[in-house]
């Protein structure tokens, strides 16, 4: 082969690998399980115009894919739901509705929510993360709300009744059945988005999937809820903790 020759086939095999890694970086993954990615492939259309009605509908390990799937719009208008939801209840007092409403009316006006501005380790995200935090640490001192808590009103996408916020502050769905539930998904980011199974987040190899974890399920979910929930090497009951703030500090590191 003539070096002209050869340096011509050097080139294309560059280009092929550029595009060939590009792509896989570029990928949307909806779920780190196969199947169920495949799944959500194969009737985007359905799940990307889903409602929150339909989406509390579907069993636990297609929520979080779905919700990946939906259009910008769509996740808006599911938050919105929620919202809604809180504050035509009567679990939450008129000053607690105004706080939760404070940080959704906030999130949810960004520009640019659900796009790769505010994607984790950009610069905007850090700075929602700080806001969140002073709410959630606000939420505590003037509510004596838990950590469980802040994690019902803002990183678990479910409807808020009083039989379900019991059924997650007693622990009752085990952490072996929150990870049969979403098979090899990862569901969480950091150890308070694993408060409905008292669980610790840890890291798993895994593709990361975009939305689906932290506030507003605005964070990618990089990792798998496993129990029991440990705190400096010693199990915690996250619910009944007495020093919730360190609890919190401790979670969102």
């Amino acid at each position: 082969m003539s070096k002209k020759s050869f340096n011509f086939v050097a080139v294309i095999l560059a280009t092929v690998t550029v595009i060939g890694l590009s792509s896989c970086k570029d990928k949307v993954y909806y779920s780190c399980d196969p199947t169920i990615d495949a799944v959500i492939r194969q009737n985007l259309p359905k799940y990307e115009g889903m409602t929150r009605e339909e989406w509390k509908k579907l069993p636990d390990s297609l929520k979080r894919p779905a919700f990946r799937a939906m259009t910008t719009e769509l996740k808006k208008e599911f938050w919105m739901g929620k919202q809604k939801e809180i504050l035509s209840s009567k679990i939450f007092n008129d000053a607690e509705k105004k706080h939760i409403s404070k940080l959704y009316d906030y999130l949810l006006s960004i520009d640019g929510i659900y796009t790769d501005k505010y994607k984790d380790g950009s610069l905007e995200m850090q700075k929602l993360f700080e806001y969140y935090k002073e709410w959630a640490i606000y939420g505590l001192d003037n509510f004596k709300w838990s950590v469980v808590d802040i994690f019902l009103i803002a990183e678990d996408g479910e409807e808020l009744t009083e039989d379900y916020i019991e059924h997650v502050k007693q622990n009752s769905k085990p952490a072996t059945e929150l990870e049969q539930a979403g098979g090899s998904d990862c569901n969480c980011s950091w150890d308070l988005g694993c408060m409905d199974s008292n669980s610790t987040c840890e890291k798993i190899p895994c593709r990361d999937t975009d939305w689906g974890c932290k506030f507003l399920f605005m964070g990618s979910c990089t990792k798998k809820c496993k129990g029991p929930f440990t705190m400096n090497g010693q199990v915690v009951d996250a619910a009944t903790y007495s020093n919730q703030k360190e609890l919190l500090e401790y979670m969102l590191k």
